[in-house]
């Protein structure tokens, strides 16, 4: 591992752990507690409950018993479903998660760099797809999901209306969070490709004779894309980590149902879990981007700053 990867992931670790010590007492200090709710419970029950999980015990001895489990790969069992480790819980909703949001990435590739260079080789193109483009942007899920569902599954019968199981179920769900953010995606690639294609390395090599694409493959798209990776990274961890309203619409076991559930519910170890997932996999991700770039431009390693986007640095 070189010095700067080395560099770039030990700084990963005092993010995390600010991370995880914020949503700890946030949770923690909301009004309202797990064992509080509409119905009624006595209270000698409430703290005999209470006691057995721990919650009894001062903020600090509570702090420092969850690292002592976090340590060992624990985070106890889910207060909704006691018979459950919350690890359990949080490992069943992550799977349907990231099926989806990969499924939907491949949707807004396909559409966002598609069209976007689609519109640059074809510049008569350009209005059209814009106008594509910002139709797909601005189409909220909550009403695209069911078009799509009205259309595609109750008119067509192509795929699944709702519910998990099969590849097929895939389909729906990916294209009502693909699409958006293609959309997103298409208005952010057209402009930066015109501009790779309009600089001094293209210029001169249709000077030596050669055609737009060999212009696009040779000089514009290795300039282009490690811009592109940026916006990559955080596109990809909120696909992943999934949509509340499409795993509600179709009626999905993911990540944002249980996360938004457990919020309320106050159930601490899902929530602690899964906003420890979703940090590493943002956290990760960036970092894998650094990597790469510094793969496509070693001269980015040079840098002594190990934090923040390198597009900033590749930008100066």
């Amino acid at each position: 591992m070189s010095p700067f990867a080395r560099r770039r992931l030990l700084a990963l670790l005092p993010t995390l752990f600010l991370i995880i010590t914020l949503t700890f007492l946030i949770s923690r200090l909301a009004p309202g507690g797990p064992f509080h709710g509409a119905r009624a419970v006595p209270e000698a029950v409430r703290a005999n409950i209470e006691a057995r999980y721990g919650l009894d015990q001062p903020l600090a001895v509570q702090y420092l018993r969850f690292w002592a489990n976090l340590a060992t790969g624990r985070l106890g069992p889910s207060y909704q479903q006691p018979e459950t480790p919350a690890v359990e819980v949080i490992a069943g909703g992550f799977g349907p998660s990231l099926a989806v949001g990969l499924a939907a990435l491949v949707v807004a590739l396909l559409i966002g760099l598609g069209g976007g260079t689609l519109a640059v080789l074809h510049p008569r193109s350009a209005p059209a797809i814009s106008a594509l483009a910002l139709i797909c942007l601005a189409l909220p899920v909550f009403v695209l999901g069911p078009l799509l569902i009205r259309f595609l599954a109750v008119g067509m019968g192509l795929f699944p209306a709702a519910l998990w199981g099969t590849p097929a179920h895939l389909a729906l769900p990916a294209l009502t969070l693909g699409i958006p953010a293609g959309g997103a995606l298409a208005r952010f690639w057209r402009p930066l490709l015109h501009t790779a294609m309009a600089g001094g390395p293209a210029l001169a090599a249709r000077a030596r004779g050669l055609g737009e694409s060999e212009v696009l493959r040779r000089h514009a798209l290795p300039r282009a894309l490690p811009v592109l990776l940026n916006y990559l990274g955080p596109l990809l961890a909120g696909l992943v980590t999934g949509s509340v309203v499409v795993e509600t619409i179709f009626g999905l076991p993911g990540m944002g149902r249980y996360f938004i559930d457990s919020a309320l519910a106050r159930d601490y170890p899902v929530v602690l879990g899964a906003t420890i997932l979703y940090a590493l996999i943002l956290l990760l991700l960036h970092a894998a981007i650094d990597l790469i770039q510094i793969r496509l431009d070693p001269r980015l390693a040079r840098t002594e700053c190990t934090s923040g986007p390198l597009l900033r640095r590749r930008a100066s």
